[in-house]
């Protein structure tokens, strides 16, 4: 690394150390880090500055960053124009356990089932051993990469139900007493979604299940008053179910190895598999700053083409898709890698890529601002009405899209709607119809 590569690396860090400082502050202005404009800074500052840490070495151009600060400042700060002060933010849940546990464990078999329909038209025999697994989701992913698999209702499906399971159970996660029944719980919810990942190879949909259990989490603390985002007893948990997703990412990981012949221990693959996982977490921010310095025409280097006509599709396909304007994606969403020395590769740029595509730089920023508001507004409700039934369904949404942003934006995917309105539905009747004793 040379002096001017340091000094950048050490420019980036303080800008990411600013996302903090903004955190802190609307964290103080909104009363809770559960606040969209106090939880955005926040968890793009975990984003940017552990891989700026942990990746020292790799040079880094901070107009990234830059940029990152600017739309986070831009999101948060219609904050301001709400009194905070004078909002009781406890509502007492309502409804029966009962009834959404029945649902998770109907959405939960559901997925499973359609996931198996899926890999069984695509040719692929689903056997659950070891060695058929791993070839299974090898199979797959080559099938993927050579725009091969054939579409089905199936797997759509299969998604739905499974996001639907994850964020059904964070919901209902505290209602259960005793290690057994969370446990029982959490193993349902994420069932489907690891089903696909040692299946199917397809790690985002792990992800995506993680960021709307935990949304549901969030959502929960908000109706019962709590402060904190976590306790001490809930970090030894989170580091357990932590490595348990590692662990399957990990294998997911090494099933890739089948397409070139691997023997598929993960040990005797240890660095492929290490330097994917790096890939696969720690790229997206050098790769998206990679872009946006030449984007910018700061530097030459990679060429992003961009032959996909996006029209606002790479930030809200998913929307679109509803009223008949949807657009089947390109595979991987781009088509160009962001690479360094062979030692960081990935075709991940981060959610900011596509609103600069889709939009440009300046009216991106508005975009999120007014993105901003509308999350303002949505949680001003939240915390006004006593069954915010609408609220919630949303503030789970766009707390997904805050986390899953990392990667690319949440409205992307066709399937963000339909469990929008999932939610919605199963949140109505049980803060409304359900009168049933809440089991605690």
């Amino acid at each position: 690394m040379t002096g001017e590569d340091f000094l950048l690396k050490i420019i980036a860090i303080l800008l990411s150390l600013m996302l903090l400082s903004q955190s802190l502050f609307f964290k103080k202005i909104t009363k809770n880090f559960f606040h969209p404009a106090a939880l955005f800074p926040l968890i793009w500052f975990l984003y940017t500055f552990l891989p700026l840490i942990l990746l020292f070495t790799i040079p880094i151009n901070p107009i990234g960053m830059v940029y990152i600060l600017i739309f986070s400042l831009a999101f948060s700060s219609t904050a301001l124009f709400f009194d905070w002060s004078k909002l009781k933010n406890k509502h007492p849940q309502k409804g029966n356990s009962y009834f959404i546990k029945l649902l998770i464990y109907c959405f939960s078999i559901l997925s499973c089932v359609f996931t198996i329909l899926h890999l069984r038209i695509q040719g692929i025999d689903v056997n659950f051993d070891i060695t058929s697994t791993l070839q299974s989701a090898g199979q797959h992913a080559l099938l993927s990469g050579q725009a091969r698999i054939i579409g089905n209702i199936y797997f759509t499906l299969s998604l739905i139900f499974a996001y639907s399971s994850s964020a059904l159970g964070g919901y209902i996660y505290r209602a259960n007493t005793g290690s057994f029944k969370k446990s029982l719980l959490v193993f349902l919810s994420f069932a489907p979604a690891v089903l696909i990942v040692i299946l199917m190879s397809g790690k985002l949909i792990l992800f995506y299940s993680l960021t709307l259990f935990v949304a549901a989490r969030l959502l929960v603390k908000i109706h019962k008053g709590e402060k904190f985002l976590t306790s001490r007893l809930n970090i030894k948990k989170s580091f357990v179910l932590l490595f348990l997703l590692i662990f399957v990412i990990l294998f997911s990981i090494n099933s890739r190895t089948y397409q070139a012949g691997g023997t598929g221990s993960i040990l005797q693959n240890a660095d492929y598999v290490f330097n994917t996982f790096i890939n696969y977490t720690m790229a997206q921010i050098y790769a998206f700053s990679d872009f946006l310095s030449v984007y910018l025409e700061i530097k030459d280097g990679n060429v992003y083409d961009e032959d996909f006509v996006s029209n606002g599709h790479y930030t809200f396909n998913g929307i679109l898709s509803q009223f008949g304007y949807g657009q089947e994606m390109p595979i991987g969403l781009y088509q160009e890698s962001y690479n360094y020395n062979n030692r960081l590769s990935t075709n991940i740029f981060t959610g900011f890529r596509g609103i600069i595509v889709d939009f440009g730089m300046i009216i991106g920023v508005i975009i999120m601002s007014f993105f901003g508001l509308i999350s303002n507004i949505n949680h001003y409700f939240l915390l006004k009405n006593s069954a915010p039934y609408i609220s919630s369904a949303v503030y789970c949404i766009i707390v997904a899209y805050i986390f899953s942003f990392y990667l690319v934006s949440f409205f992307v995917a066709r399937w963000s709607f339909a469990v929008l309105i999932i939610l919605f539905i199963v949140f109505f009747i049980d803060q409304y119809k359900f009168k049933w004793k809440n089991h605690k």
